[in-house]
């Protein structure tokens, strides 16, 4: 599969693209893309703004089987980065729920012994950090991850009671999601 070029606005999760071969477009994995210089300058296009990657399944599929595939394209967007992740000093990056747990333990006992400072490990970069800062770094993707979490549950419950082809077609998986968060410690970071 490729990444394919395109506008969020536009996407349609499982699309039917030949009616008579019963052919459909199922996209997964929306994420974010920033256009060149050239996609920008070019007249009359329309410049992107993500890229998916896309499966064109050719067959007969009834509404339980549709409703099946944007369920499995739903799991599969809440467990990428486009909902798993903030951003920190520019950079994207995701603690899961269990090293969320285990650093907020960490962090505890760390601030009763009469520690003030904890180096924190994000795809292979430190950052030295008041314990403070750190606390509510963690609270913060907490309160992120279970709105995201709220998210995706009510999009599982409306497409569960999806009955109509046309509704399954069209409903949008990637809609409602709270923005991502984004840290700045470039000021606390000790050097």
């Amino acid at each position: 599969m490729n990444w394919i070029k395109g506008r969020k606005e536009d996407i349609i999760n499982v699309e039917l693209i030949d009616v008579k071969r019963n052919t459909y477009s199922i996209k997964y994995a929306v994420r974010d893309y920033t256009p060149s210089e050239e996609e920008r300058s070019e007249e009359h296009s329309i410049i992107p703004d993500c890229e998916y990657l896309e499966f064109i399944h050719t067959g007969n599929m009834n509404t339980f089987e549709l409703k099946q595939l944007l369920l499995a394209s739903m799991v599969e967007f809440d467990e990428s980065d486009e909902v798993n992740a903030f951003f920190i000093n520019g950079a994207k990056a995701w603690v899961s729920r269990d090293d969320r747990v285990s650093l907020m333990n960490s962090i505890k006992i760390l601030e009763e012994a009469g520690t003030t400072e904890y180096t924190v490990w994000l795809n292979g970069i430190s950052y030295t950090l008041p314990i403070t800062f750190i606390k509510d770094f963690l609270v913060q993707i907490e309160q992120y991850a279970m709105s995201c979490y709220n998210v995706t549950e009510q999009h599982k419950a409306d497409i569960n009671a999806l009955n109509n082809r046309n509704a399954i077609l069209n409903y949008k998986i990637h809609t409602g999601y709270p923005p991502m968060l984004n840290f700045n410690t470039e000021d606390l970071i000790d050097d």
